[in-house]
């Protein structure tokens, strides 16, 4: 496979047809810096493809590292063989511009403009709106309208007014088509509001290494506490709302618009499509974002820890039941569309839900391509000791289905705070000499160590080469 590292996919998306699309500096910066990111995705029989030859100091650190583990071959453009240009290849996002530099790099990429148009649709977070349906056709529990298309201020008045229900203390989120990681995403919140109420809070995950948290959070009285408005206005559209909407719209975009959640915490499930047709379930990611939306890292823990903690708040069958609903809808896609998958999802608290008031949100977003949780799980699946792995979470389960305090007192008792959960962190700086005094401090403070088997026990790992031009960095922390 060919691996090749492309951040601007959704801006290049809501650019329309441009096939010469060219990203903001600050986005062709970030695809220069983690031109490498893949490097964690691929094997030893894969191609990594840069436009820039990568520092040689890097990779002998990597290998020095991991003498056991093969690494994908990295090359140019002007590197590649014809026989590269015959094998399936993996960006980080498909859009008219990439395939224009594909076929100015000799592939061909007929296939793929084939399926271009179903893969760019599961992109558009207006689609959303027909998953919603369709996991409602499969009966899935947790299933229900969350989605909904506006193309207008008057639709989305229309809908405030006619279906308050929808919107809980009447707030509700705007997104563009094509948004991504908080870009393009317009928060409504009822006048009185706080900026960042425990609605858009989750286990908080430092991007600073000089104080990670060192567990997961069970659910307490501090998380599951909703926030109340008092009184929602009658219309909390402000004009600046409305000139968002009409800007967009008047430009032929829809926008989605959703109800505002009392969020616990964001997951993502993980799939592939073969060239077959045939969807698999790779496995599940847990992440943070920011109060607006944005990526912030990843909690690198194994799957059974993940599982384990989301059954806290969750009957765990959902998981499965929602696992079983994407394999069946990706199966139905058409041919073309293989490769990663990542379906971002939530768990949030409502005083009048069923159970335990938790409920699983399964289609927060879809992304056709792959993911920063993608990398996560692979770091936890190739690169951590195995001493890790469960370490946290190797407890008996409750035979209840749902969270009760005894077993929060247990799960607090049986952490072992010695061992922390391991972060991944993409993080973005805009000095780079302020970067790189980061990443030397890292280095020095947090020393890699690695047991006998070369996997790692605790300590910092620049996953990308951090240099006196770099302002972005992805790196491990144990």
């Amino acid at each position: 496979m060919i691996y090749y590292f492309n951040p601007d996919t959704e801006l290049a998306l809501k650019a329309g047809k441009s096939t010469y699309y060219i990203a903001p500096a600050p986005v062709r910066q970030m695809a220069e810096d983690l031109a490498l990111l893949p490097l964690w995705l691929a094997g030893g029989d894969d191609v990594l493809l840069t436009e820039v030859e990568p520092p040689a100091y890097y990779l002998e650190y990597l290998q020095t590292l991991f003498p056991h583990h093969r690494f994908p071959r990295i090359l140019t453009p002007n590197q590649l063989e014809a026989v590269h240009r015959s094998e399936p290849i993996v960006p980080w996002g498909w859009n008219p511009t990439l395939m224009t530099k594909l076929k100015r790099w000799g592939f061909d990429v007929a296939a793929y403009e084939a399926a271009a148009p179903a893969r760019y649709l599961l992109n558009d977070k207006t689609y959303l709106e027909k998953v919603d349906s369709q996991l409602m056709q499969m009966g899935l529990r947790s299933a229900a309208k969350r989605h909904f298309t506006i193309r207008g201020v008057a639709e989305a008045e229309a809908l405030l007014s006619q279906q308050p229900e929808l919107f809980p203390g009447g707030g509700f989120l705007l997104k563009e088509a094509f948004s991504s990681s908080g870009r393009g995403h317009r928060w409504c919140r009822p006048e009185g509001n706080p900026p960042a109420t425990p609605s858009e809070q989750t286990t908080k995950l430092s991007a600073q290494p000089s104080t990670p948290s060192n567990q997961l959070s069970a659910p307490s009285e501090q998380t599951i506490a909703p926030y109340e408005h008092p009184t929602a206005p009658a219309s909390p559209l402000t004009p600046l709302h409305r000139q968002w909407i009409s800007r967009r719209t008047q430009r032929g975009e829809a926008i989605d618009m959703e109800p505002i959640y009392n969020k616990v915490l964001d997951f993502a499930m993980l799939f592939n499509r073969t060239a077959d047709g045939k969807a698999q379930f790779c496995g599940y990611s847990l992440f943070e974002t920011t109060a607006e939306g944005a990526y912030r890292g990843n909690i690198l823990a194994s799957d059974a820890a993940i599982i384990h903690l989301l059954s806290h708040y969750i009957d765990p069958a959902l998981l499965i039941e929602a696992q079983q609903s994407y394999l069946q809808l990706f199966s139905q896609l058409p041919i073309g569309l293989t490769g990663p998958f990542g379906v971002d999802m939530m768990i949030y608290h409502e005083s009048t839900g069923n159970g335990n008031g938790y409920t699983l949100h399964p289609d927060v977003e879809i992304n056709c391509r792959p993911t920063m949780g993608l990398v996560a799980h692979r770091l936890c699946n190739r690169y951590l000791s195995p001493a890790l792995s469960d370490i946290n979470y190797h407890f008996n389960k409750s035979s209840s289905s749902f969270i009760n305090q005894q077993d929060i007192k247990h799960l607090q008792e049986r952490i072992n705070p010695q061992i922390p959960l391991g972060h991944f962190v993409v993080e973005g700086s805009a000095s780079n000499a302020q970067l790189l005094a980061r990443h030397v401090a890292d280095s020095q403070t947090h020393p890699l160590v690695m047991d006998n088997q070369g996997g790692i026990l605790k300590g910092y790992l620049p996953l990308t080469p951090v240099t006196s031009t770099t302002r972005f960095r992805a790196y491990l922390l144990i």
